[in-house]
């Protein structure tokens, strides 16, 4: 897959959606992760990055960031957020 496909994208955000609902309607940055010589530490895929900045308690802004890591098949291979 050599461009992400847009119903790929658009299944990954619903569930993007679904798990974050504070996410909702927020585009990610897509990044190309290309094929590196030892697989097993850098697969290749996508890496689909969510970005939303909030104000934290003392009304300063915090940027809050989902990450999602896909195999070149669009399967979801690991989610992670920041607090």
């Amino acid at each position: 897959m050599a461009k992400l496909e847009k119903e790929i994208l658009k299944k990954i955000s619903q569930k993007v959606y679904q798990r974050f609902p504070d996410f909702q309607g927020k585009k990610p940055k897509v990044k190309r992760r290309p094929k590196a010589e030892n697989a097993k530490e850098f697969p290749p895929g996508h890496l689909l990055i969510y970005r939303k900045e909030v104000a934290g308690p003392d009304g300063q802004t915090i940027t809050r960031l989902v990450r999602v890591v896909i195999n070149e098949e669009g399967k979801i291979k690991k989610i992670s957020t920041s607090k």
